[in-house]
Parts: structure tokens; C-alpha cells; sequence
């Protein structure tokens, strides 16, 4: 087992922490129980960034409107519609295009007011987390968290981020989203 002796970096972050104990997790990441004081959390922000999730950018009206044409079933209903118009039967033609027409309509509609929902719902939720730093305890936001830090979950809680459990006591974790 390789232990980073050296500054808290990049590749301390790869270390395997899940097979270590937590006194060599105190000393690799340079932490200990009461916590990191701020000058080092600023630091650790620089070197590693906020704790966030990147986020995909929301597809285009024009990308919204193109998924909904790439599904088998519309696919041969465009090919079955093509090949009315060379039969010459109109009537069928116009149902099977009206039909992957309206669709085509409903699908964008639920697509895009899905993406416009779940972009507003990102703006309403905000994780918090108590986090030992200074030898006290703080409430930080989530993305203020960084590699060394000692979080404390109390029941009903999220966990904020990637952590490797240090003390537990009759612990249940709900996986559900």
C-alpha cells in the first residue's frame, strides 16, 4: 500500500481508503478528529474544486425535436407512410404521417418540460452537511467539502459526498432515490 507522505494533491484522492484503517487515512490525507481549519480547507478547494457533480449541459429544442424521429416503430411507420404515397393511397398516408406527427408533438412536449422541471428542481435543492473543522462543528454546503474532512451523518441525513466511514452505530442507509 502506497501512503503519500508529501503534500494532499490529485493523487492522494486515488488512494485505496476503503482498505485502510483510519489512522492511515489520518495521516495520508493530513487530518485528524478535530478536523481541518480554513486556511487548508482554501487550499484543498484550490487543489481539488467544489464537490459537485458535473452537470450535462440541457439539449437543444432542435435535439429534442430530432430524438423524437429515432425509434424503430416511428422509423417504419415514416418508411410505411413513404411507400403509401407511391401506392397512391392518401387517405392512408395522411393517418400514418398525422400519427407520427402528433407524437412527434407530445414526445418534444414531455421531454422539454421534463429538462425545464428538472433544471428548476436543481435550483430548490441544496445539500447541507455538518462537517468537524477547527475542532467545532460547522454546517457547510455539500460543495464546500473537500478530501479530509470529517462529516457527521445524524439520521434523516444525505450523505454529501464520498466518505469512508469512521464510526457507526447501528447504521441503515435507504439506497432509494
Amino acid at each position: 500500500m502506497v501512503i503519500n507522505r508529501g503534500t494532499v494533491n490529485r493523487e492522494t484522492a486515488k488512494e485505496p481508503f476503503w482498505s485502510m484503517d483510519a489512522s492511515e487515512i489520518f495521516g495520508v490525507l493530513k487530518t485528524n478528529l478535530s478536523g481541518l481549519d480554513e486556511k487548508e480547507v482554501a487550499v484543498r478547494l484550490k487543489i481539488f474544486g467544489s464537490n459537485v457533480i458535473k452537470e450535462y449541459s440541457r439539449s437543444s429544442k432542435v435535439k429534442i425535436a430530432l430524438r423524437q424521429f429515432r425509434s424503430l416503430l416511428i422509423v417504419i411507420l415514416i418508411v410505411a407512410g413513404v411507400v403509401t404515397i407511391f401506392l397512391g393511397k392518401w387517405i392512408e398516408m395522411s393517418v400514418i404521417f398525422a400519427a407520427v406527427t402528433v407524437n412527434a408533438i407530445f414526445g418534444f412536449w414531455q421531454e422539454n418540460k421534463a429538462e425545464t422541471v428538472l433544471e428548476l428542481l436543481k435550483t430548490y435543492i441544496r445539500v447541507r452537511a455538518r462537517v468537524r473543522r477547527n475542532n467545532q462543528e460547522h454546517g457547510v454546503d455539500a460543495s464546500e467539502l473537500v478530501p479530509g474532512d470529517i462529516i457527521r451523518i445524524t439520521q434523516g441525513d444525505r450523505v454529501p459526498a464520498d466518505a469512508r466511514l469512521l464510526f457507526v452505530n447501528n447504521l441503515e442507509m435507504d439506497e432509494s432515490v
